[in-house]
């Protein structure tokens, strides 16, 4: 059996998470994020640096009642 043959029939071994944490690990994806983490992580380093444009709540309820007030809004 040749390397080639032999890689095939431990893929086809594995379940379809085992094969794309394989080639995850393979060629380093975990350690490039995409365009949609990079955009969240650019968004978050701004409402650092301004939160005075945010809203703050003192509890989760003030969260809840505010977000459920937006609702009868619309």
């Amino acid at each position: 059996m040749s390397t080639r043959e032999f890689a095939i029939d431990c893929i086809n071994a594995m379940s379809d998470r085992q094969v794309l944490e394989f080639i995850r690990d393979q060629l380093g994806l975990d350690d490039i994020p995409n365009q949609e983490t990079l955009e969240a992580l650019a968004e978050l380093k701004y409402m650092k640096a301004h939160p005075e444009e945010y809203k703050r709540y003192v509890s989760f309820d003030a969260a809840v009642a505010d977000i459920m007030s937006e609702d009868d809004d619309d």
